[in-house]
Protein backbone atom coordinates (compact mmCIF):
# COMPACT_ATOMS: atom_id res chain seq x y z
CA UNK A 1 0.00 0.00 0.00
CA UNK A 2 1.27 3.70 -1.08
CA UNK A 3 1.04 6.24 1.09
CA UNK A 4 1.08 9.20 -0.12
CA UNK A 5 3.53 12.19 0.19
CA UNK A 6 2.12 14.56 3.48
CA UNK A 7 2.56 18.29 3.89
CA UNK A 8 4.54 18.68 7.16
CA UNK A 9 4.93 22.00 7.21
CA UNK A 10 2.64 24.81 5.48
CA UNK A 11 4.50 26.29 2.79
CA UNK A 12 4.45 30.15 4.34
CA UNK A 13 2.68 33.39 2.38
CA UNK A 14 5.71 35.43 0.69
CA UNK A 15 5.61 39.10 -0.01
CA UNK A 16 8.26 40.72 -1.64
CA UNK A 17 8.92 44.25 -3.69
CA UNK A 18 8.71 44.54 -7.33
CA UNK A 19 12.06 44.08 -9.16
CA UNK A 20 13.30 42.22 -6.24
CA UNK A 21 16.18 39.07 -6.60
CA UNK A 22 15.07 35.54 -7.22
CA UNK A 23 13.17 34.02 -4.37
CA UNK A 24 14.03 30.25 -3.69
CA UNK A 25 12.34 28.04 -1.63
CA UNK A 26 13.27 24.43 -0.48
CA UNK A 27 10.23 22.28 -0.74
CA UNK A 28 11.87 18.88 0.71
CA UNK A 29 11.16 21.24 4.36
CA UNK A 30 7.65 21.17 3.62
CA UNK A 31 6.71 17.89 2.77
CA UNK A 32 7.70 13.82 3.65
CA UNK A 33 7.01 10.71 2.12
CA UNK A 34 7.07 7.51 4.08
CA UNK A 35 8.22 5.29 1.68
CA UNK A 36 10.67 7.35 0.04
CA UNK A 37 12.16 8.62 2.97
CA UNK A 38 12.33 12.78 3.29
CA UNK A 39 11.02 15.20 1.34
CA UNK A 40 14.26 15.30 -1.24
CA UNK A 41 13.01 12.36 -3.07
CA UNK A 42 9.83 13.40 -4.13
CA UNK A 43 9.25 15.25 -7.24
CA UNK A 44 7.28 18.49 -7.06
CA UNK A 45 5.78 20.13 -10.05
CA UNK A 46 3.46 23.62 -10.15
CA UNK A 47 -0.33 22.66 -10.29
CA UNK A 48 -1.70 26.12 -10.60
CA UNK A 49 -0.89 29.72 -10.88
CA UNK A 50 -3.25 32.58 -10.19
CA UNK A 51 -3.50 36.18 -11.02
CA UNK A 52 0.49 36.12 -11.40
CA UNK A 53 0.38 36.80 -15.33
CA UNK A 54 3.25 39.26 -16.23
CA UNK A 55 4.15 39.31 -12.59
CA UNK A 56 6.76 36.37 -12.21
CA UNK A 57 7.86 33.08 -13.76
CA UNK A 58 7.79 30.38 -11.22
CA UNK A 59 9.96 27.10 -11.90
CA UNK A 60 10.86 24.03 -10.04
CA UNK A 61 14.35 22.20 -10.19
CA UNK A 62 13.43 19.38 -7.49
CA UNK A 63 13.02 20.26 -4.83
CA UNK A 64 13.89 24.12 -5.53
CA UNK A 65 11.34 26.28 -6.15
CA UNK A 66 12.54 29.53 -8.01
CA UNK A 67 10.20 32.86 -8.00
CA UNK A 68 11.58 35.33 -10.61
CA UNK A 69 10.62 38.76 -10.78
CA UNK A 70 9.53 40.18 -14.06
CA UNK A 71 11.47 43.33 -14.98
CA UNK A 72 8.55 44.89 -16.82
CA UNK A 73 7.09 47.78 -15.75
CA UNK A 74 4.60 48.14 -13.02
CA UNK A 75 4.61 44.16 -11.83
CA UNK A 76 2.66 44.34 -8.79
CA UNK A 77 -0.16 42.57 -7.67
CA UNK A 78 -1.31 38.90 -5.44
CA UNK A 79 -1.83 35.32 -6.69
CA UNK A 80 -1.79 32.15 -5.57
CA UNK A 81 0.80 29.36 -6.49
CA UNK A 82 0.09 25.41 -5.84
CA UNK A 83 2.69 23.22 -6.05
CA UNK A 84 2.25 19.00 -6.33
CA UNK A 85 4.63 16.66 -4.28
CA UNK A 86 4.23 13.40 -6.07
CA UNK A 87 6.09 10.34 -4.58
CA UNK A 88 7.56 7.33 -6.88
CA UNK A 89 4.02 5.06 -6.93
CA UNK A 90 2.57 8.49 -7.94
CA UNK A 91 0.77 9.61 -4.48
CA UNK A 92 0.75 13.20 -4.40
CA UNK A 93 -0.50 15.98 -2.49
CA UNK A 94 -0.67 19.60 -2.75
CA UNK A 95 -0.17 22.90 -1.05
CA UNK A 96 -0.80 26.51 -1.82
CA UNK A 97 0.63 29.42 -0.86
CA UNK A 98 -0.02 33.16 -1.93
CA UNK A 99 2.33 35.43 -3.33
CA UNK A 100 2.14 39.73 -2.82
CA UNK A 101 4.39 41.69 -4.67
CA UNK A 102 4.25 45.13 -3.73
CA UNK A 103 4.80 48.32 -5.31
CA UNK A 104 7.90 50.48 -4.69
CA UNK A 105 8.81 54.35 -5.70
CA UNK A 106 11.06 53.74 -8.65
CA UNK A 107 13.35 57.09 -8.73
CA UNK A 108 12.90 58.94 -11.88
CA UNK A 109 15.53 58.99 -14.00
CA UNK A 110 16.51 61.87 -16.21
CA UNK A 111 18.88 61.46 -19.30
CA UNK A 112 18.57 64.26 -21.44
CA UNK A 113 20.50 66.98 -18.87
CA UNK A 114 23.19 68.54 -21.28
CA UNK A 115 26.38 67.74 -21.40
CA UNK A 116 28.53 69.84 -18.54
CA UNK A 117 30.18 72.83 -20.38
CA UNK A 118 27.56 73.51 -22.94
CA UNK A 119 27.74 76.97 -23.85
CA UNK A 120 24.51 78.75 -24.19
CA UNK A 121 24.95 82.49 -26.08
CA UNK A 122 24.60 85.97 -24.62
CA UNK A 123 20.87 87.09 -25.37
CA UNK A 124 19.71 84.09 -27.03
CA UNK A 125 16.89 81.71 -25.18
CA UNK A 126 18.96 78.57 -23.97
CA UNK A 127 16.00 75.62 -23.28
CA UNK A 128 15.90 72.00 -22.91
CA UNK A 129 13.29 69.97 -21.44
CA UNK A 130 12.65 67.47 -18.52
CA UNK A 131 10.86 64.43 -18.85
CA UNK A 132 11.07 61.29 -16.36
CA UNK A 133 7.34 60.12 -17.24
CA UNK A 134 8.82 57.67 -19.56
CA UNK A 135 11.01 56.19 -16.40
CA UNK A 136 8.92 56.48 -13.37
CA UNK A 137 6.16 54.33 -13.89
CA UNK A 138 4.58 54.79 -10.36
CA UNK A 139 3.86 58.84 -10.23
CA UNK A 140 3.95 61.74 -13.05
CA UNK A 141 3.57 64.40 -10.49
CA UNK A 142 7.75 65.97 -10.18
CA UNK A 143 8.80 68.52 -7.63
CA UNK A 144 11.27 70.50 -10.03
CA UNK A 145 14.16 72.49 -8.38
CA UNK A 146 17.73 73.81 -9.40
CA UNK A 147 20.53 72.26 -7.17
CA UNK A 148 23.68 74.19 -8.90
CA UNK A 149 22.56 78.12 -10.40
CA UNK A 150 24.00 79.26 -14.00
CA UNK A 151 26.74 81.29 -12.27
CA UNK A 152 25.33 84.45 -14.67
CA UNK A 153 22.21 85.01 -15.14
CA UNK A 154 18.38 84.49 -14.71
CA UNK A 155 16.69 81.03 -15.11
CA UNK A 156 13.19 80.07 -14.69
CA UNK A 157 11.57 76.69 -14.69
CA UNK A 158 8.31 76.44 -16.50
CA UNK A 159 5.62 73.76 -18.06
CA UNK A 160 5.11 74.22 -22.25
CA UNK A 161 2.02 73.93 -23.34
CA UNK A 162 2.61 70.16 -23.74
CA UNK A 163 3.22 69.32 -19.73
CA UNK A 164 6.69 69.72 -20.55
CA UNK A 165 8.96 71.50 -18.31
CA UNK A 166 12.46 73.44 -19.36
CA UNK A 167 14.82 75.68 -17.97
Amino acid sequence: VNDAPELISEIPDIESDEDDSNYTLDLSSYFLDIEDGSGENLTYSIETISNLTNIVNVSIETPILTIDFLPNKYTVGEGTITVKSSDSDNGNVLSSFNLLVNSINDIPVIDNIPVPGTQAIVDSLYEFFIDPQNTDVDDYQFNYSVLTAPAAGPYNIQASENNEYGI
